[in-house]
């Protein structure tokens, strides 16, 4: 029975995180790794923060992104409080007294008294300004459980008292917020929204503080705020500001951390900030544009604001400017990030992995997805001229071309308009003869580009 434990364990840890079991986002444990231009090796790590020791270190153990953040912040955390006690024991003066005679007088007594009494004095500083008061741990702890425990009341209140759904994002694709990452991802917005309305009734309140665990991690929150409306009065509130003034006038309920903590969007094939109406091509932009709004954390070097930490963090190491060489190559880069995606686009070559399938993919994706996938994939038609397409960017381009966008530049020799420069730059071309500089070697006919030309050629081809 022993031997057919171990087999299964061994089965199952394969491929999966030494620390969480998680299967996404997964780095070797005993390789080393750059980080801000250092080197690490998590095994060694973990080591040392946790003394998790590993006798014979095997080269398939790996560890996955999130449990990596937290490896560090944790080591961080330890070296911290290592330092503050250095710091506490250097400012302890002992002072040894002699109470032999007390111990005498005390013979009789039940208890016995040690030959040396010692009496600890901390030292203060003579010029201490008493004003400038630093909170202990534990008063910042409390305080940070506070705000948590009033954040996840408001959420509460919000999925109580509108029909707003939570939502998760990674790599720009819509994930449920109860099923988190690891769950299914949603291309249709109206699926997601009905996902979690039918599946997760239920637990839509009373599981919430669970989801938003550990803190760190989910500093703010993203809501679908699409139709918004109120359950109790079964208003309609176009605008999320004026929502929270609705709510106090009209209901008396009022938020803590709500105003600056909760990130309301609108998942519709026409992306829109719902605070100040600008349209997006797709949800990364719009996502990076909610920074504006919420300047929760301000970057002390260039001043851009960011509504999480997390943002923050990443965007400062876009000025830890030096000197980066590149380890397989003669060239060197001013920032570690241009090295980084040197690497990986140079070096590496890296192709993307399907997020259905999981393999790495090599042309393009669309066409992978609608030949291998097509189950999956809900096709677009256009409600203006029918068209319909497989692939969201192609017909989000479709709509903004032919349909939404303003053709504000117009050919000087005829009456055709465009969006774009570079394609009333590549039509002029057509007006004049002396760009026709392909010839065709069969039958000598000229072109002005040599995307004409090629398709010229398979004619050719096709007759032989």
């Amino acid at each position: 029975m022993s031997e057919f434990w171990v087999d299964v364990v061994v089965e199952n840890v394969v491929g999966k995180c030494k620390c969480c079991l998680s299967e996404m986002e997964l780095k070797t444990l005993w390789d080393q790794h750059e980080f801000e231009g250092d080197g690490e090796v998590y095994g060694e790590m973990l080591n040392e923060c946790f003394g998790i020791s590993f006798h014979q270190p095997d080269p398939s153990e790996q560890i996955c992104e999130v449990c990596i953040v937290r490896l560090r912040e944790a080591l961080e955390f330890k070296k911290e409080i290592l330092a503050t006690q250095e710091m506490l024991q250097e400012g302890v003066q002992v002072v040894k007294e002699d109470v032999s005679n007390e111990k005498q007088q005390m013979e009789e007594g039940p208890e016995e008294v040690p030959l040396t009494h010692v009496s600890v004095e901390f030292l203060q500083k003579k010029d201490e300004d008493y004003d400038d008061y630093i909170p202990e741990v534990d008063e910042i702890k409390e305080i940070t459980n506070n705000k948590f425990y009033k954040f996840v009341r408001d959420i509460q209140k919000l999925l109580t008292f509108t029909n707003a759904i939570p939502f998760r994002t990674r790599a720009t694709r819509y994930y449920c917020f109860y099923c988190s990452t690891d769950g299914p991802l949603f291309e249709d917005p109206d699926e997601l929204r009905s996902h979690t309305t039918t599946e997760h009734d239920k637990e839509r309140i009373s599981r919430v503080e669970q989801h938003m665990k550990p803190q760190w991690l989910n500093e703010v929150i993203k809501f679908d705020i699409k139709d918004l409306q109120c359950t109790e009065c079964m208003l309609t509130l176009h605008d999320w500001n004026n929502m929270f003034v609705h709510f106090a006038e009209t209901h008396d309920i009022g938020f803590d951390e709500a105003y600056t903590r909760v990130i309301p969007y609108s998942l519709t094939s026409d992306l829109q900030c719902v605070l100040c109406r600008e349209n997006f091509a797709n949800y990364g932009l719009l996502d990076i544009h909610m920074n504006l709004h919420y300047s929760n954390h301000v970057c002390f070097k260039c001043g851009d604001t960011f509504l999480s930490v997390s943002r923050l963090d990443k965007h400062m190491t876009t000025h830890k400017t030096g000197n980066f060489p590149c380890t397989k190559c003669d060239k060197s880069f001013s920032l570690n990030y241009y090295l980084t995606r040197h690497v990986n686009l140079v070096h590496n070559q890296k192709t993307p992995k399907c997020v259905y399938c999981k393999k790495n993919v090599e042309g393009p994706m669309h066409l992978h997805i609608s030949e291998e996938h097509s189950e999956k994939v809900k096709p677009l038609t256009c409600e203006v001229c029918g068209k319909v397409f497989t692939w969201k960017p192609y017909f989000v381009a479709h709509m903004r071309r032919n349909h939404i966008g303003v053709k504000k530049y117009k050919c000087e020799h005829c009456p055709k308009k465009f969006i774009k420069p570079y394609e009333l730059k590549t039509h002029s071309i057509t007006h004049t003869r002396l760009s026709r500089l392909f010839e065709c070697g069969a039958c000598k006919a000229t072109f002005n580009s040599i995307t004409s030309i090629k398709k010229h050629i398979s004619v050719h081809d096709k007759e032989k």
